[in-house]
């Protein structure tokens, strides 16, 4: 069996029967300056081999930013749930946002009429897209390479105030080279570290206390009734700090290669700031890495 891929997708939950219809646009509200955005599988990065399909061709990514076209597309885009694929690569990944912020993320296969969002597989009819047509935009994307942190850091500074950057139901966890240094990967005995069986709980005793002349950052990402996974940010190495229960996974290491995905930006503004710090070492990607 192949292994499905879903770059960028939030947490699927397969909650529906064969019976049951999935709305991929419920919960959106059109008064809050919505936007969708139709990101092709080209700039998908390394792990995307699909070749581009006609309508990739001739649209590539693009958006659609007009209120009524969404608010007709969310009552369009209703449709029958499945059962999982067992092939799935979406030729579009489609972001929702309302006034720049994100709101969901569904793949999609126009090929195999098959979407999968938020709340599971569904079926896809791309006529329901293409009868919307007019209302596309050609998304424009830039994808700058910092080998220095100070030099991303500089740059996110500068940009921080619009909404460029690819929004992703993730962007907390993905920013936080911008306030430490590296981070590790650590692994926990459940049973040895939280009595109560609270895991994130004992965290959040635990961690303060441990860490009192430290700041850090913590997420735990992954659990099984045996061992919990957590992401740690730091300033620097504080593995010999670490209690037995800590299992190092991956080594503390300093953030490098800082990739900064820039979306549906202004260039003449993008250009502007770039040429006032005319000290930035970057490199420009052509696809997500």
């Amino acid at each position: 069996m192949k292994k499905i891929y879903f770059p960028f997708l939030i947490s699927i939950l397969f909650l529906y029967s064969c019976h049951s219809k999935v709305e991929l646009l419920e919960g959106a509200d059109t008064n809050q300056k919505p936007m969708l955005l139709f990101i092709s599988s080209e700039i998908m990065g390394p792990n995307s081999k699909l070749n581009l399909n006609d309508f990739q061709k001739m649209h590539a990514s693009f958006y659609i930013d007009n209120p009524e076209a969404i608010k007709a597309l969310k009552q369009k885009w209703v449709f029958n749930a499945l059962e999982i694929p067992e092939q799935f690569e979406a030729n579009y990944q489609v972001i929702y946002t309302e006034d720049g912020q994100f709101r969901s993320q569904t793949g999609v296969d126009i090929q195999a009429n098959i979407a999968i969002g938020g709340f599971g597989p569904s079926e896809f009819d791309l006529s329901a897209l293409e009868s919307f047509k007019n209302h596309f935009k050609p998304l424009n994307y830039k994808f700058l390479s910092f080998d220095s942190l100070q030099h991303a850091r500089r740059f996110f500074q500068n940009i921080k105030a619009f909404n460029w950057i690819l929004p992703t139901a993730n962007l907390q966890e993905y920013l936080q080279w911008g306030s430490f240094n590296g981070e590790c990967i650590v692994q926990i005995n459940n049973a040895q570290f939280a009595r109560d069986k609270d895991v994130e709980k004992a965290l959040k005793d635990y961690m303060p206390k441990r860490f009192i002349n430290d700041t850090v950052y913590y997420k735990l990402f992954r659990f099984t009734p045996e061992n919990s996974t957590v992401r740690i940010c730091s300033n620097a190495d504080l593995s010999s700090k670490f209690p037995p229960e800590f299992k190092v996974a991956i080594p503390w290491k300093s953030y490098q290669n800082i990739i900064i995905p820039l979306i549906h930006f202004d260039e003449v503004k993008l250009n502007q700031i770039l040429k006032s710090d005319t000290t930035l070492n970057f490199k420009v990607l052509d696809k997500i890495e």
